[in-house]
């Protein structure tokens, strides 16, 4: 199974749906989430234009006064949806995986900048894995790194950083490889907030997996 996640930062162009259309063809996805899409519709007809003739389903959060919003989209012979929950800052989904033919959630997140509000984010999100009970795959933009390598110049743990530790431990998942260092670049700024995570249990029952990240 392959998995990737973007903030594209807006999906409304088209050369952003032709970037999009390149890399699910590319790297062959089966499940890809968009983050910080600034879009306030999303129809059939341009999400099959990005995944070409396969049949394809998807979830998403509008954006609110063209910022943020969010698209989860995913091959259906790669995962079969039962239901879909969201708020503003995440939208997850719950069905059976293909490959493992077990029941999951699969969840997109794009976390806010500001502290406060990324803890109610956190929260939320701990309080929804309860509600499932399934094995989870978690996935988006976190605005925040886990260790002070993953941010340029960064040398101690900061209070962030602890937080989003905690979280995973709550939420036990596993953080996959996506095999570069960082995933988000601005000047001399770099940060790997853009991550893949999945639950143990699912890990174990899973063929082997690649994860995408992209900034």
């Amino acid at each position: 199974m392959k998995l990737a996640t973007w903030n594209v930062r807006g999906f409304g162009d088209v050369k952003k749906k032709c970037m999009v259309r390149n890399i699910i063809r590319e790297e062959h996805l089966d499940i890809l989430g968009l983050t910080e899409t600034k879009h306030l519709e999303v129809n059939r007809r341009e999400m099959k234009q990005c995944w070409g003739n396969q049949e394809i389903a998807w979830a998403h959060v509008i954006a609110r006064q063209s910022s943020g919003g969010l698209i989860l989209a995913w091959r259906q012979s790669a995962f079969s949806m039962i239901n879909s929950f969201a708020m503003p800052r995440w939208v997850c989904v719950t069905g059976e995986l293909t490959e493992s033919q077990s029941q999951s959630a699969i969840c997109l997140v794009y976390a806010p900048n500001d502290h406060h509000e990324r803890m109610i984010v956190w929260d939320q999100l701990r309080a929804i894995k309860l509600r499932f009970g399934i094995p989870w795959v978690l996935m988006g933009d976190f605005n925040e790194v886990l260790l002070p390598k993953e941010r340029r110049g960064a040398t101690t743990m900061t209070q962030g950083m602890r937080e989003l530790q905690n979280l995973f431990l709550d939420l036990q998942l596993v953080d996959l490889d996506i095999g570069q260092q960082f995933t988000w670049l601005r000047k001399n700024a770099a940060s790997r907030i853009d991550r893949v995570l999945i639950d143990q249990a699912l890990l174990l029952r899973l063929p082997p997996i690649r994860a995408y990240c992209k900034g």
